[in-house]
């Protein structure tokens, strides 16, 4: 999102008189009981929701899950994107958002979708999903993902093979 974009959005949100409304359109979403994920139902995007609001200077497109964000929880810094850590593109959840770079974002996705579903599910149960750096302080980004859902070092994979090499 741009720096005007973003400006133009805290504008609009702050002490609008649609907040009410966008308010009724939150709590009007289908809440998953199994997730307690808060699912837009209204105009989507590629997945995300999107809400319209009208002010002074006319009609503006907002995504849903930001909306949310700001009126639940606080405006969201500059240079950070909202994401959602159920992986569920039309939750509105505040619980469910965290505002981080855009870096972060993309280092997270790439961690929820890495590898077979069972590994992604057994990645984002595990505390150490956060993990960048092996015990050895080897970069864990290109890690291989074990059958059981396990990252592996790789650098330290190929250290083991070729000390197992050398004693055969």
């Amino acid at each position: 999102m741009t720096r005007q974009a973003h400006h133009r959005q805290t504008q609009i949100l702050d002490g609008h008189p649609q907040v009410g409304l966008l308010l009724d359109k939150v709590f009007a979403s289908d809440v998953d009981a199994a997730t307690g994920c808060w699912n837009w139902r209204y105009a989507t995007l590629k997945g995300y929701g999107k809400v319209r609001v009208v002010d002074a200077s006319g009609a503006h497109m907002l995504m849903a899950h930001r909306v949310s964000f700001e009126l639940f929880k606080h405006p969201i810094a500059e240079d950070h994107q909202i994401d959602h850590l159920c992986r569920n593109r039309s939750c509105v959840n505040p619980d469910h958002l965290e505002a981080v770079t855009q870096q972060e974002n993309i280092r997270r996705q790439q961690l929820a979708n890495y590898g077979p579903p069972r590994a992604r599910v057994l990645l984002a149960a595990s505390p150490k999903v956060l993990q960048t750096h092996c015990k050895r302080g080897h970069d864990l980004s290109l890690a291989y993902v074990t059958s059981e859902g396990k990252r592996q070092c790789r650098t330290c994979k190929r250290i083991l093979e070729r000390a197992k090499r050398r004693a055969a």
